[in-house]
């Protein structure tokens, strides 16, 4: 059986509000391995929205999780408790090893700029790479989603 790529066990976030403690996620728990993809369906999208934005380690500084731990990981490199990862480390998995999908992801982009310019502006936030580099590898990624005609998506960059 092959490792988790993500566990996450007992997770419950519960938000300090001005009336009241609230619990929006209670008693999560899941185990992903590596190269598995699934789909989760939830009652309401916050549950879903806050339960990866807690793995993602993403969460306000309000928040609090009750499952101390909750989130561990077995990615290259051997991190054991992303929960224990400073934000510089985080910020660095970010990107590459953890993602997030968001519901409707056509709402996080901008339609004045095309949507190969947005992906490639991501990759360069993440890695050391010229802007044709950037552009080549975000043409890819379209193509690997099936995009028709990504290379029309993205504005020629310079180096």
């Amino acid at each position: 059986m092959a490792p988790s790529l993500l566990r996450v066990e007992g997770l419950t976030i519960e938000i300090e509000t001005p009336s009241a403690r609230i619990r929006p996620v209670r008693d999560v728990s899941l185990s992903l391995a590596p190269s598995e993809t699934w789909r989760w369906w939830a009652r309401a999208a916050r549950e879903k929205t806050l339960t990866g934005l807690a793995c993602s380690a993403c969460c306000h500084r309000r928040w609090r999780s009750s499952a101390a731990g909750c989130c561990s990981s077995t990615a290259p490199g051997g991190r054991a408790n992303l929960a224990d990862l400073s934000e510089a480390e985080m910020r660095a998995l970010r990107g590459d090893e953890i993602a997030m999908v968001f519901q409707d992801p056509g709402s996080n982009l901008n339609p004045v700029h095309r949507v190969g310019d947005q992906v490639a502006e991501v990759i360069r936030a993440h890695r050391d790479v010229s802007s044709a580099a950037a552009a080549a590898h975000a043409i890819a990624l379209l193509k690997d989603v099936g995009l028709p005609n990504p290379g029309a998506a993205i504005t020629r960059l310079s180096a």
